[in-house]
């Protein structure tokens, strides 16, 4: 019989990708804001993180569960009211997953919760470990937040684990596209003087280091979820250009402008965060993806 996984978070773009390259392997329940039901090879259950109720049944054993809630850090400007919906998502999903697992009749061995490289804020040239502190700005006050609220399952499972996830390259959403179209119509850019440094991963490396804590023993504690060498945003920018756009033009857009557009929203595209993803190295996680060519050159074919 396959072991359950309970996937939170598993309509986003790193929920639909796990779900598909675990299912011929797990069995997949999925939590969801709409009605519970078997779809497809999956079975979801409705929840609702307002009222922290859940439609799952206290009999199932869940091997793991894995929690990526949050609503899209990028998906609006950051009013007073969008960054309380930023940090309540995060918190009360955590939440809601410690009250169904006191709920659970068999306690699951493992859980995985999702965070971002966001937590340790702008840190110039410096190299960033897992036991890095946080720093100021919004992203790490979230991040910290968010952190806090997954621990109240520490003690609920036998392994716990938080991956701090960096910049997921796919082409269905997020960074990428948003990227590569500019780039389709002839200009490329990069934010600032382009020094800054993004930790990015391909999106099925940061899949195969969620199965990769599922399932080692030896695994836990926090982990930095993103690829061995971060890239300086100017050479992301070239390297979109060379794969999928040779002939267009990479040009700075400058700070001020973006500060002044965006507000606080523009320390996402600013902030420089040099990213070590040490405890992956020694061959404990083999990355498909090592070099952000090698990632751009894979989804230009693939499309994921």
């Amino acid at each position: 019989m396959k072991k359950r996984i309970l996937i939170a978070g598993g309509s986003g773009l790193i929920g639909k990708r796990l779900s598909t390259l675990f299912m011929h392997q797990y069995d997949i329940h999925v939590l969801t804001r709409s009605s519970s039901r078997y779809e497809e090879g999956i079975h979801y259950h409705q929840w609702d993180l307002k009222a922290q109720t859940f439609d799952v049944d206290s009999t199932l054993h869940f091997y793991a569960i894995i929690n990526l809630t949050g609503a899209g850090i990028a998906d609006k400007k950051w009013t007073k009211e969008r960054k309380k919906v930023l940090i309540d998502s995060r918190v009360n999903s955590a939440k809601t997953l410690a009250k169904l697992t006191d709920s659970l009749a068999e306690k699951p061995e493992v859980y995985i919760g999702a965070s971002a490289i966001g937590y340790y804020g702008n840190r110039g040239d410096e190299w960033i470990y897992e036991d890095g502190k946080p720093n100021t700005g919004f992203l790490s006050e979230c991040c910290v937040q968010w952190e806090e609220a997954h621990q109240a399952l520490s003690d609920k499972v036998k392994r716990f684990s938080i991956l701090r996830i960096g910049i997921v390259l796919s082409r269905l959403d997020g960074a990428l596209p948003k990227l590569i179209t500019p780039a389709k119509l002839g200009g490329s850019g990069y934010f600032g003087d382009g020094s800054a440094f993004y930790p990015w991963i391909h999106i099925d490396d940061v899949c195969g280091m969620i199965l990769k804590l599922v399932e080692d023993d030896s695994l836990s504690g926090v982990y930095n979820g993103t690829s061995l060498a971060p890239a300086r945003l100017k050479e992301m920018a070239k390297l979109i250009k060379k794969v999928f756009a040779p002939y267009s033009v990479v040009l700075p857009i400058p700070a001020l402008g973006l500060k002044l557009l965006m507000g606080d929203m523009s320390e996402m595209l600013l902030n420089s965060t040099r990213v070590s993803s040490k405890r992956w190295d020694n061959g404990v996680f083999p990355y498909k993806y090592p070099t952000l060519e090698s990632a751009l050159l894979d989804l230009k074919e693939r499309k994921v």
